[in-house]
Parts: structure tokens; C-alpha cells; sequence
């Protein structure tokens, strides 16, 4: 896969997706879960990813992407509330991130740190004191929350699956 340089020249934007990029989400989101599949650590079905489903969320303002230019780098679900993951935690205090996707041609390049930094300074103007998540206990990802600022709250059977809750203060 072709890597890409995130440069001066096109800078990475973050915003909330619209709805003519469904199709492209969908698509980053397969490709990354087939991707886990190859690689021995399956973790979600890509054809559980439908672009009706990523529509609704789209409609809700749910799905936030970086772009460079017109070249989708990565992508992450933010929720207000999830009461399966963080069953007791108050709705409204944080937001709840799913699905932290970054493109393999982008991959190593901060674009998960630019997503998070994105989110951090949202919810800190919508009145939110934490960014929260939930992660599967595999070793990339329990590197990867610490080093963008999240301490580990947890870790419990959500769903029956092992998993570490992690959240990040921001103010």
C-alpha cells in the first residue's frame, strides 16, 4: 500500500463527516477489519459495516474524519453517551469514542493524536470533562491510549469480551 506523508503542503483537517462520505467510511472501516483478519487478530466482521448504518450515525454527527485534502487518513465514532461500555458513568459528562480507524497509507503518521486533539478541544467547548473508550486487551492498543494521554480506569467483561476502559481527562 502506497504511504502517504502528512506535510505542510496539505495539512490534515478534522471535522464531522457529511453525507455523501458514507460510502467512504464504510469502506475505511472494512478495510481495516479485513486487514485485522489477515493479520491473525480479527475484531469486528467487515460486512457488520453497512454504509446505511454509518449514514445514521452520520446524521447524528456521530462520525468525525480526517482528510488530507480529499484523501480519507482516518476516522473515529464519538458518542455522548454508552451505556453498555460505561454503564456507570453519567450521560452528558464525556465523549465516547468507538471505531479509531486510521488508513494503512497513513498509518505512524499522528493522525489518531490529530483525531483526539480534535475531540478534546470539542468537548471541552460542549462542557465535557473526559474523553472515554473501550478497547480490547491487545498490545498496540494498550500502548497507543497511554501515549495520547488516557489512563487506564479499568478493565471488566463487556459483552463477554475482555476488555480495558480507558479515559482522558481534559479539564
Amino acid at each position: 500500500m502506497e504511504q502517504r506523508s502528512i506535510g505542510p503542503a496539505e495539512m490534515i483537517q478534522i471535522r464531522p463527516a457529511t453525507a455523501d462520505e458514507a460510502a467512504e467510511i464504510t469502506n475505511l472501516l472494512r478495510q481495516i477489519a479485513t486487514w485485522l483478519q489477515h493479520k491473525g487478530e480479527p475484531l469486528w466482521n467487515p460486512e457488520s459495516f453497512t454504509t446505511s448504518l454509518v449514514q445514521s450515525g452520520i446524521e447524528r454527527g456521530d462520525w468525525i474524519l480526517a482528510k488530507q485534502g480529499a484523501i480519507l487518513a482516518g476516522i473515529v465514532l464519538r458518542q455522548t453517551e454508552d451505556p453498555e461500555g460505561w454503564p456507570d458513568r453519567k450521560p452528558g459528562d464525556a465523549f465516547y469514542l468507538h471505531k479509531l480507524c486510521v488508513s494503512r497509507a497513513f498509518a505512524g503518521q499522528g493522525v489518531s493524536r490529530k483525531l483526539i486533539e480534535w475531540l478534546s478541544q470539542s468537548a471541552h467547548s460542549l462542557g465535557h470533562g473526559y474523553l472515554r473508550l473501550d478497547c480490547a486487551p491487545r498490545p498496540a492498543l494498550l500502548n497507543l491510549y497511554p501515549s495520547l494521554g488516557f489512563k487506564l480506569v479499568d478493565q471488566r467483561l463487556i459483552g463477554g469480551h475482555p476488555t480495558h476502559r480507558f479515559e482522558r481527562k481534559i479539564r
